[in-house]
């Protein structure tokens, strides 16, 4: 029976920043049926979702203003904790003045996928970034840069590797990758390599970044990958 890893998740703006797996669920998935992920279905009087509440344990310092119909259905609220783990956004070796926010908002979803065995759940998070005015096409080119002239770093036990990878085009522009998190030392229960896949990707000044999570050390399927990202893409373009 095939076995993943979810992730409690946390995005940061300190040194360094990665998508990594950090923490195993033990609930039912939180959004069953399919690996999917589709739009809901228009409501007669559709309403903007409000701003989600800053709490004592959110203190990121970002407005928080950005409502869930900008961005994949079905998930749930993790906080953006300045210069802490990384988790949710890649940066690589970039500096502070290269993620030049106005906004973000990270969601974790829990997804079934359908394997020959049956289904299986696996996790994925979605980042909405809104840029300063020109900004976020830096970050993008940053990105590409760092991809050669820094991809690896280590942290917490592992060493994390980013490569460039395949993936679907989408809005302004796409930097599709895959992280690798080695074991510098065995883990029980965990395999010594996992690699997920990271897609990000702009329009105009806003930034979507899916990274993938999987379940206890296995990545997702691609296609729940692609999907995801392609959801994320379509959001920027209506909002």
């Amino acid at each position: 029976m095939r076995r993943r890893c979810a992730l409690v998740l946390i995005a940061v703006l300190g040194p360094l920043a990665a998508c990594s797996p950090a923490g195993r669920p033990t609930s039912a998935p939180a959004v069953p049926a399919t690996a999917t992920v589709d739009s809901p279905a228009p409501s007669a009087a559709p309403t903007a979702d409000p701003p989600v509440a800053q709490s004592p344990q959110c203190v990121d310092g970002y407005p928080r203003q950005l409502p869930a119909s900008r961005m994949i259905p079905g998930g749930s609220d993790i906080c953006v904790i300045e210069n802490d783990d990384p988790d949710v956004i890649p940066r690589l070796c970039l500096t502070d003045g290269d993620l030049a926010v106005a906004d973000m908002r990270t969601l974790r979803h829990t997804v079934s996928e359908k394997l020959s065995s049956g289904e299986a759940p696996t996790v994925f998070s979605q980042t909405l970034l809104v840029f300063k005015p020109g900004k976020a096409a830096h970050y993008l080119g940053r990105l590409r840069t760092t991809l050669s002239s820094c991809p690896s770093s280590t942290r917490a036990g592992m060493k994390i590797t980013y490569s460039r990878a395949d993936g679907p085009s989408a809005g302004d522009e796409v930097v599709s990758m895959k992280v690798e998190y080695r074991y510098l030392k065995p883990v029980e229960g965990m395999p010594q390599v996992r690699t997920f896949r990271v897609i990000v990707v702009r329009l105009g000044d806003q930034v979507s970044v899916v990274c993938d999570h999987g379940w206890e050390g296995a990545p997702s399927q691609d296609q729940t990958i692609f999907n995801a990202s392609a959801e994320g893409a379509r959001l920027l373009a209506v909002a």
